[in-house]
C-alpha cells in the first residue's frame, strides 16, 4: 500500500507538462512503482496535445502482465495556467 509521500509524488508527477525539466518530480521505480502511461507524449500527440490542458498518467507496483497483487495508481489534472 502506497503511503502519504508516494501519494503525492505519484500525483505531483501528471503536472509535469506545466513545469520546467528542472522541477519535475523523480520517478517512482525506488518505491516499486512503474510508470506506464502518461499523457501527452509522443505516441499520443494526435489526440492529447500538450497545449490542450488535459495530462494523466498510470503507475503500477506488482505482478506484471496486469494481475490480481497489483496495485494501481492514476493521477491526472485538466487546467493549465493558459487556459
Amino acid at each position: 500500500m502506497a503511503d502519504a509521500i508516494e501519494y503525492a509524488l505519484m500525483a505531483g508527477r501528471a503536472y509535469q507538462t506545466t513545469r520546467e525539466e528542472i522541477n519535475w518530480l523523480p520517478d517512482l521505480q525506488s518505491f516499486g512503482w512503474t510508470e506506464f502511461f502518461h499523457v501527452p507524449d509522443p505516441t499520443t500527440a494526435s489526440a492529447f496535445s500538450a497545449t490542450a490542458g488535459f495530462e494523466a498518467i498510470s503507475f503500477q507496483k506488482g505482478k506484471v502482465p496486469l494481475g490480481s497483487a497489483s496495485q494501481y495508481f492514476l493521477s491526472h489534472h485538466a487546467t493549465s495556467p493558459t487556459h
